[in-house]
């Protein structure tokens, strides 16, 4: 079944017709870019559960359920007009926030860290940062809402409408570690053209394959046309499991010092490389292994340790975005218990999950609105 078109599904979710413009988009997103529908799953999922919750069970109020059906909409809606190449902050309704707000809470030490490693080196278009922090943390939240500060869409809340300085091209994949260094290195070099969309096929062998340099990266289809000022972020995760001090120290010297020595063509974008890793919070032997590693490593700026959010930065996210009160019947206490359920702090993981259905809920009364 050919895929249907973007006209058609943004006239089913304005007409109120969920169901179907889940189906739609679901053949949609597997036809044109399929790396996105694990989003479309989830928003099957809360469809579903809404409807169960509302029709059978009957456990949700029907405002309750209209609430939930119109922000799932309103998120459908944006996610076909990012899928048709339409602009985020075309036709932007001045009411709504935009979901990447969620990242937005706390972690201003890290922010201050990232515009003095910009200063200091702002000549140059090859940046390699280093991230560590609980795997509750939200490392790649952080460094989504380091791509939205220089876009500057994480500042379209005070001018709805604004056009980004630029685009940044968002990226992840995983460092698997091996303690053969060469099989470790073709591995990351593996997953690395992949995430680019280059398959490593072309590379003929693993011989080719680790002489490969960034330029290399230049051909992939992902960066056609793509020049300064436009930005490459790339987020490596290392995970607990992952985690080894010799090798992952070891390979992130020599993808500074070799795979990114080589010369670029004029114009190239600026690349931004954040290696975070992500231990468990309950092995704190691990957490010190880290932090001594990487405080040694004079190879990458070092950002400090992702921790804790407490209800003081609920508070002051719900200042900056102040709309959200008057707009909304929010008890922000009763919100804070919520999130942190009579504990003094709690992980960044639960706290975008709150916020990020905070602005649905928010965004839903703006759409019924229209």
């Amino acid at each position: 079944m050919a895929a249907p078109n973007t006209s058609d599904i943004i006239e089913l979710i304005t007409h109120g017709d969920t169901s179907a413009a889940l189906t739609a988009i679901e053949l949609l997103v597997k036809e044109q870019c399929p790396q996105r529908i694990r989003e479309v799953i989830i928003l099957q999922s809360r469809y579903n559960l809404a409807r169960s919750e509302y029709e059978v069970i009957g456990s949700m109020t029907e405002d309750k359920f209209k609430a939930e059906v119109n922000g799932l909409n309103f998120t459908l809606l944006n996610l076909v007009q990012e899928i048709a190449g339409t602009d985020e902050t075309d036709d932007q309704d001045t009411s709504q926030l935009r979901p990447y707000h969620c990242y937005t809470c706390d972690r201003r030490e890290q922010e201050m860290e990232f515009k003095t490693f910009v200063q200091l080196k702002k000549n140059e278009n090859l940046h390699f940062y280093y991230l560590y922090g609980g795997n509750r943390q939200s490392h790649r939240g952080f460094v989504k809402r380091i791509a939205y500060e220089i876009e500057g869409r994480a500042k379209d809340y005070l001018q709805p409408g604004i056009k980004p300085a630029c685009e940044v091209l968002k990226l992840s994949m995983d460092a698997v570690t091996h303690p053969d260094f060469d099989i470790y290195r073709i591995t990351f070099l593996s997953d690395l053209f992949q995430v680019f969309g280059i398959p490593v096929q072309t590379l003929n062998n693993n011989t080719n394959l680790l002489e490969s340099t960034i330029a290399d990266l230049l051909e992939s289809p992902k960066l056609k046309g793509w020049r300064a000022p436009n930005v490459v972020c790339l987020y490596i995760r290392i995970s607990h499991e992952d985690w080894d001090k010799e090798n992952c120290i070891q390979a992130a010297r020599w993808f500074i010092n070799e795979f990114c020595q080589a010369e670029m063509p004029e114009g190239h974008p600026e690349f931004l490389f954040f290696f975070g890793v992500e231990y468990r919070e309950n092995q704190p032997q691990v957490r010190e292994e880290v932090e001594k590693a990487v405080h040694e490593s004079r190879h990458f700026d070092l950002f400090s340790e992702l921790k804790n959010v407490t209800p003081d930065h609920i508070d002051s996210w719900l200042d900056k975005y102040y709309m959200i009160e008057e707009e909304m019947d929010l008890n922000r206490e009763d919100f804070k218990e919520q999130l942190f359920r009579e504990k003094e702090a709690t992980n960044m993981v639960t706290i975008e999950k709150g916020l990020k259905r905070l602005i649905d809920e928010y965004n839903a009364t703006q759409f019924t609105n229209r």
